[in-house]
């Protein structure tokens, strides 16, 4: 994805197929990086900087797929994944304060927490990242269970760049839960959380067939590279 400001951490904007690529590229270099003769530890105070090579055991296609959601999602439980799909926000634990990635802004009451989305943001087929994009991403996080929706009661978009969530109690956890979670494309999974959204909205659960076929069926989702 891209930013329409121009900052560095949003300019990786890799295909599917150019992730694999490069994740093969990575790989094959920690391998050579560990055959290689070992160099001397520099002295305190010596230059510092240089690159950092990151590496994930994946499955490939046909086994390892694009779904997120699916059985085998390719890139599933690593921090590699939020170069594909950016956190609304990560937290700087030696500032002690939020930087914003698709998000800008957000506040917290007892009541709601209210998210102000970052514009300029697009997909990469250059599509606008929209609020309906984040809407889709939680909807479909009370399908898969997140502990979210054991404090959220609620999720709205009073306007094109904001999105609410309406709280039934607080969490320490919560803002954090909310924020670090990566944004998935409404073009591709808006109309399974819609169509799972209005069973939950009809006082459906996730113990419900109705509600686990959908989750079924986003499962089986087909996404092609």
């Amino acid at each position: 994805m891209t930013n329409s400001d121009n900052t560095p951490r949003l300019t990786y904007t890799p295909s599917r197929r150019r992730l694999l690529r490069d994740a093969t590229f990575v790989s094959l270099g920690i391998v050579a990086a560990a055959c290689a003769p070992g160099a001397a530890t520099p002295a305190a105070g010596g230059k510092k900087g240089g690159e950092f090579h990151a590496t994930w055991p994946m499955d490939l296609p046909p086994k390892g797929v694009w779904n997120v959601y699916g059985g085998t999602p390719i890139l599933a439980g690593s921090y590699l994944i939020e170069i594909v799909y950016q956190n609304l926000a990560i937290y700087r634990w030696a500032d002690k304060k939020w930087t914003y990635l698709m998000a800008e802004s957000h506040t917290v009451s007892p009541t709601d927490i209210t998210l102000k989305l970052r514009k300029g943001v697009k997909w990469d087929d250059g599509k606008d990242v929209t609020v309906n994009d984040v809407l889709a991403t939680f909807k479909l996080s009370r399908l898969t269970g997140s502990a979210i929706w054991n404090f959220a009661s609620d999720i709205e978009a009073p306007d094109d760049s904001t999105i609410r969530f309406k709280l039934k109690k607080t969490s320490a956890l919560l803002e954090r839960n909310i924020l670090r979670t990566g944004i998935r494309p409404a073009s591709v999974y808006g109309a399974l959380a819609d169509k799972a959204w209005d069973q939950f909205k009809a006082g459906k659960t996730t113990a419900d067939d109705t509600v686990k076929a959908i989750r079924k069926e986003l499962s089986d989702l087909v996404v092609p590279a």
